[in-house]
């Protein structure tokens, strides 16, 4: 729970948020808002989300681990505490989706792929093109993060469940086949590289675009 907030930093938050008389209202605030239109302050050197510090000063309680606070108004820049709710990515998720606010693929403002590098993505994948996650990445210069997001069905749901479909695979054994798919002429490399370089692993690791536990895998096989 949220203490030791002074009578001065509660009154420059309240200066930064628009209220009105009728608490069924949207309470915006005017703090510059992240890429998802929220936004953060600091108190005392900690620093909150500001939803997330409105509710806990406001009912008094402190939100569980993990547990987010989700909007019902669907406001991000809204504060109003009737409007905030405690909610798991679940639930939030779910919220989105019965209010069909979920944005898809190419419409999502942060989309950098199409939905056919997508649709090629999988089926590379799946055909064993890449030797792991980092290759497709740099491939199509996007985050690891984001192949997994997509390999997991995270984002992109709409067009790999169609995939899965089509070619009777799970996204898993996708996933697994990408993971496994180290070539064994980039296995020798990273052999050789072991046995004749003083490179540590997680040197030659970035060299090949492998995690660190790979090259140990090898050089623990190898042995």
């Amino acid at each position: 729970m949220i203490n030791n907030v002074t009578k001065e930093q509660l009154r420059r938050i309240a200066k930064r948020i628009k209220t009105t008389t009728d608490t069924d209202d949207c309470w915006e605030h005017s703090y510059a808002p992240d890429k998802n239109g929220y936004a953060t302050i600091y108190i005392n050197y900690q620093k909150y989300r500001l939803s997330r510090f409105i509710y806990e000063y406001h009912y008094q309680e402190d939100i569980p681990k993990n547990m987010l606070i989700c909007h019902s108004c669907d406001n991000p820049k809204c504060v109003n505490p009737k409007h905030l709710f405690i909610g798991s990515h679940k639930d939030n998720m779910k919220d989105m989706v019965n209010k069909n606010r979920q944005a898809k693929g190419e419409n999502q403002g942060t989309s950098k792929l199409t939905t056919i590098e997508v649709e090629t993505i999988l089926l590379d994948c799946l055909n064993n093109k890449f030797n792991n996650m980092s290759e497709v990445s740099r491939c199509y210069k996007v985050s690891v993060q984001q192949i997994t997001r997509i390999l997991e069905g995270e984002s992109w749901n709409h067009i790999s469940s169609k995939f899965t479909k089509e070619h009777n695979v799970s996204l898993k054994s996708i996933k697994e086949n990408t993971k496994k798919s180290i070539k064994e002429n980039t296995k020798n490399e990273i052999i050789k590289m072991l046995e004749t370089t003083n490179l540590k692993q997680n040197q030659i690791a970035k060299m090949f675009g492998v995690s660190r536990h790979v090259v140990g895998d090898i050089n623990k096989k190898n042995k």
